[in-house]
C-alpha cells in the first residue's frame, strides 16, 4: 500500500476540462497533488486526513505572461494581491525594468519575490531596447551574453514575446 502525505476526503473537485465540479478524495504527497480518485476506492493511506464533508476545490489561476513593474508595486505586495484572487503563478516578463536598469533590474525583481505568497517566475525581455537608437534612449540592453547569464537564474523559465512583437511588424535594430 502506497502512503501520502495527506488525503483530503469527499471533496468536490473542478475539472477544467469538463467544466463542472467532481466529487473525489484528493491525495497529496509532499505538497504536491498525487491522485484524484473519482471512484473513491484508493487503498492509499496518509499521514493525515480531512473530510472536506462537501467543500469545494478549484485549481489556482496561472497567469502566463504579465509585467508586475506596470502594476506601480513591487512582487510582494503584488503577490499577495494575485493570492487573494486565486493566482497561484505567473510569469512575469520585466520589459520596463530591464529597459530602465538591465540585469541587474531584472535580478532585483527577482530577490524581491523570495517572500510572496504565490510562485513568481520571470521571462527574458528580448527587446531591450524596445525599438532602437533612433527612437528612444534606453538606459539598458540586454543581447545574447546577458540572456545566458540570466538563463542560469532558476526563477528564469522563458524568453520573453520576442515573436509575438516581430509578428505584429515592430521595428527592431
Amino acid at each position: 500500500m502506497e502512503k501520502v502525505s495527506l488525503i483530503i476526503r469527499n471533496v468536490n473537485v473542478f475539472n477544467s476540462y469538463l467544466k463542472k465540479f467532481i466529487p473525489a478524495d484528493v491525495s497529496i504527497l509532499d505538497g504536491r497533488f498525487y491522485y484524484i480518485d473519482r471512484k473513491k476506492d484508493s487503498e492509499l493511506s496518509a499521514d493525515e486526513e480531512f473530510d472536506a464533508d462537501g467543500m469545494y476545490m478549484i485549481p489556482g489561476f496561472v497567469n502566463i505572461h504579465m509585467h508586475i513593474e506596470s502594476s506601480m508595486l513591487t512582487p510582494a505586495p503584488y503577490g499577495r494581491c494575485l493570492a487573494q484572487c486565486g493566482v497561484t503563478t505567473v510569469v512575469s516578463e520585466p520589459h520596463e525594468m530591464a529597459n530602465v536598469r538591465g540585469i541587474r533590474g531584472i535580478l532585483e525583481m527577482i530577490s524581491a519575490a523570495e517572500d510572496t505568497p504565490v510562485d513568481i517566475y520571470y521571462g527574458i525581455p528580448s527587446s531591450v531596447p524596445s525599438t532602437n537608437s533612433r527612437l528612444e534612449t534606453a538606459g539598458a540592453a540586454i543581447d545574447c551574453e546577458a540572456m545566458k547569464h540570466l538563463l542560469e537564474e532558476k526563477d528564469v523559465v522563458c524568453v520573453g514575446e520576442r515573436l509575438k512583437m516581430k509578428s505584429k511588424g515592430y521595428p527592431f535594430p
